[in-house]
C-alpha cells in the first residue's frame, strides 16, 4: 500500500507535492519513497523555508527548529583571499584610464566575492601608472580604494612632480591616508622637486606640507 502511495506521489508534478507540502507541513511525506525525498532534498531553499515557517506556525510546541535557527551563531564568513591586480591592465593607459576603470570597478564593487585585489599590486605599480598616463580618475578611484602614493619611495609622487603637475601631486598628498611626516620622505621630494625646476610644487611642499628643505636643497635653492 505505501509503495502504491509513494507511486501515486511520485507521478504528481513536482510544482504540486511542493503546494501539498506547504498545507501539510508534514514531516513524513519527504521520507515516503526514494524519488519524494530526492525532490524535497534538492528543493529550492524559499521552499525548504516555507516548510520551517509553517511547521513553526502549525505546531508551536512542538517544533523548535525555527528557533534553534534563530539561536544559532552567524556562520563564519568564507575566508577572503587578497591576489595582486594584473600588470597588464595598466600598460597601455590613456587619460581617461577607461581602459582599466570598468574591470577594477566590477572587482572592487563586489564585496560578497571570497577574492579581494589589492590597490598596492607589484609595489604601487597600478596607481604609478595611473599618474604616469594623467589618468586622474583612474587616480582617484585607485586612491579611494586604499592605494598609497608612496609605495616603492614614493613613485607616484615623483612621477607627478615629473609631470610638473601641482594639482595631481595635491591629490596624491591630500588624498592619502598618511602624512608626508609619517612617510619620512617629504624632504627627498621637495629636493626632486627643486631639481626638476618645479618651483610652485616646492613651494607647495614647503609652505602647505611643511617639508625641510636639507643643506643641499637650500644650496638649489639659492642657485
Amino acid at each position: 500500500m505505501r509503495e502504491e502511495v509513494s507511486d501515486l506521489l511520485s507521478s504528481l508534478p513536482v510544482e504540486l507535492l511542493y503546494e501539498i507540502q506547504f498545507y501539510a507541513v508534514s514531516d513524513s511525506l519527504p521520507i515516503v519513497g526514494r524519488r519524494l525525498h530526492h525532490i524535497f532534498m534538492s528543493a529550492p531553499a524559499i521552499i525548504k523555508a516555507d516548510y520551517v515557517m509553517g511547521r513553526r506556525l502549525a505546531h508551536p510546541s512542538k517544533s523548535c527548529l525555527l528557533g534553534a535557527l534563530l539561536k544559532r551563531p552567524a556562520a563564519r564568513p568564507p575566508e577572503v583571499t587578497f591576489v595582486r591586480l594584473p600588470r597588464w591592465l595598466f600598460l597601455r593607459l590613456g587619460p581617461s584610464g577607461e581602459e582599466a576603470l570598468p574591470l577594477l570597478r566590477y572587482l572592487f564593487g563586489r564585496r560578497d566575492l571570497s577574492i579581494r585585489p589589492i590597490p598596492d599590486s607589484h609595489h604601487g605599480f597600478p596607481l604609478a601608472s595611473a599618474v604616469k598616463a594623467g589618468a586622474i580618475p583612474l587616480v582617484r578611484f585607485l586612491l579611494e580604494q586604499g592605494a598609497s602614493p608612496y609605495s616603492k619611495d614614493a613613485l607616484a609622487v615623483r612621477l607627478a612632480v615629473k609631470r610638473h603637475d601641482l594639482d595631481l601631486v595635491r591629490l596624491l598628498i591630500d588624498t592619502s591616508k598618511r602624512s608626508l611626516e609619517e612617510t619620512g620622505v617629504g624632504s627627498d621630494i621637495l629636493k626632486f622637486a627643486v631639481k626638476l625646476g618645479a618651483g610652485d610644487i616646492a613651494k607647495y611642499l614647503m609652505n602647505e606640507k611643511g617639508c625641510v628643505p636639507d643643506l643641499e636643497t637650500i644650496s638649489l635653492l639659492r642657485e
